[in-house]
């Protein structure tokens, strides 16, 4: 859909989404969809450690507090640890 190259286009312009590999990238998107891409942006901690390629901490920092997200966001954060579709 439009929204979704819409959130890839802007978010190429950040170095720590370009330097990620397809799979970390597609989890970026997907949480960009759902949070929004300031809502995204707000997860500092998580962003960081894809900056430094620290996927253990990235994993940890992918969370939500919505109940209706937390499965989707627990495939996120194994998406991110491992690099692997799941």
């Amino acid at each position: 859909s439009s929204d979704l190259s819409e959130l890839a286009q802007a978010l190429t312009q950040h170095s720590w989404f370009a330097g990620l590999d397809a799979v970390r990238q597609a989890v970026i998107i997907g949480i960009a969809y759902n949070a929004g891409l300031m809502g995204l942006l707000g997860y500092h901690r998580m962003i960081g450690a894809l900056e430094r390629q620290d996927w253990q901490t990235a994993a940890n920092e992918c969370t939500t507090s919505n109940p209706v997200l937390k499965a989707r966001y627990d495939r996120y954060a194994q998406q991110l640890l491992t690099g692997a579709w799941q």
